[in-house]
């Protein structure tokens, strides 16, 4: 889950349960780059105040091989509860961003993965600030769950950020059957029809391809 209670601090709070642990020894990692921005951007460096138990409350300790690397031992069928914060620093594509009025939230900046384990399907709870109102993401809402979203594996995870806030929708439109949508924040003032008829076009050629 990801819970941003105290934005003003620029950070936000995740909690990640693991279950069926099948290893006696469990590497976690942090991706170092998201898809779209392949530039490495060291992801491992905003996070802070991990700590890690199982579900009785029982402290896992953990070592760290490498700089976005987390070893647990002695894991075996118990389940596994992480909590960290994650700092954000500035507004860009490629690293999420927390403030007073929104949140950006870059999934390979945020969530951590059992290694060889990125096949595995992963449902996320968003907590959002008590001010904000609306929730977006390419991520499959789970029916009959409130803000809950689910991905088929790591990959379609880190291949869908957040966007949350007080946001506003462009004239949505159809192609080939399928609708498309524009959410976004703070977009300021222009023409949202010829806007969207623009995108349309560009989405119609990039199809056709």
């Amino acid at each position: 889950s990801l819970c941003f209670e105290n934005p003003s601090s620029k950070t936000y709070h995740v909690s990640l349960k693991i279950t069926n642990v099948q290893e006696t020894n469990l590497t976690l990692k942090m991706p170092s780059w998201m898809p779209g921005y392949y530039q490495l951007m060291n992801y491992a460096d905003q996070l802070q105040n991990m700590q890690i138990k199982d579900e009785t409350g029982g402290v896992i300790s953990f070592k760290n091989p490498t700089k976005n690397s987390w070893l647990l031992e002695n894991v075996q069928n118990r389940t596994i509860i992480l909590e960290y914060d994650i700092l954000t620093k500035r507004k860009f594509v490629a690293t999420s961003y927390v403030d007073e009025s929104h949140a950006y939230i870059v999934n390979a900046n945020t969530f951590l993965y059992p290694e060889k384990q990125i096949q595995s399907p992963v449902t996320v709870k968003i907590i959002p600030n008590t001010a904000w109102k609306d929730i977006t993401t390419g991520l499959e809402r789970i029916d009959g769950k409130t803000n809950e979203f689910k991905a088929a594996d790591f990959d379609v995870l880190y291949d869908s950020p957040f966007l949350i806030g007080n946001l506003k929708e462009l004239p949505s439109f159809e192609l080939k059957g399928i609708k498309h949508r524009f959410i976004g924040y703070d977009m300021g003032n222009f023409d949202e029809v010829d806007f969207m008829k623009k995108v349309k076009a560009v989405v119609k050629a990039a199809s056709d391809i």
